[in-house]
């Protein structure tokens, strides 16, 4: 049971592992989850069908990619999600911000920001170029300011920052080989 567990935890560790520019924020928190149970069990803290039943669980929760716990408007769009976990872990930092709100408007600027970016992306060659590239961050940013100043709430600069970082990566992983429509 147990060597069946460590396949199973070894493969989803894997696909965290190569998925993890697509969406950080989701991967990032299942890789601590499966690290967390490996050690549970390797320091006996659980039984070999705890980790079983715990290892598949998370690697189902990696194959349907968490959507099964958010809003019906981020199902369909991986690019958005990926945006929104990165928003949504940016604001539950910061104290001013309830949980519920902080999912309205991670919810809202992850759909808005996927917007901004699909835009971006059809220059051909975004990828290469950086003046693309910035034009691409900044236009995000302003987006995420404008909905902070619609909304009422401060949006720190660490937010920016944060959310930033980020954006780029997942744009790649997203839309790396879209080409300009006309």
């Amino acid at each position: 049971m147990a060597s069946r567990a460590d396949t199973i935890a070894s493969r989803t560790a894997k696909t965290i592992r190569e998925k993890w520019d697509e969406d950080p924020a989701f991967y990032e928190r299942f890789s601590r989850i499966l690290q967390r149970l490996i050690e549970d069990f390797r320091n006996k803290r659980i039984s070999d069908a705890q980790y079983l039943a715990s290892v598949t669980e998370v690697m189902q929760k990696v194959r349907d990619q968490g959507t099964s716990q958010l809003p019906e408007s981020l199902q369909h769009r991986p690019a958005a999600r990926a945006f929104y976990g990165v928003i949504r872990r940016a604001l539950d930092k910061l104290e001013s911000m309830l949980p519920a709100d902080a999912e309205v408007h991670a919810t809202e600027l992850g759909l808005a920001i996927d917007e901004v970016v699909t835009e971006h992306a059809r220059i051909v060659n975004w990828t290469a170029n950086s003046d693309v590239r910035n034009h691409m961050l900044n236009a995000a940013e302003d987006c995420m300011l404008d909905a902070a100043r619609r909304k009422g709430f401060a949006l720190p600069l660490s937010v920016l920052d944060e959310v930033g970082k980020e954006l780029l990566p997942i744009a790649e992983a997203h839309y790396h080989d879209m080409e300009r429509r006309q």
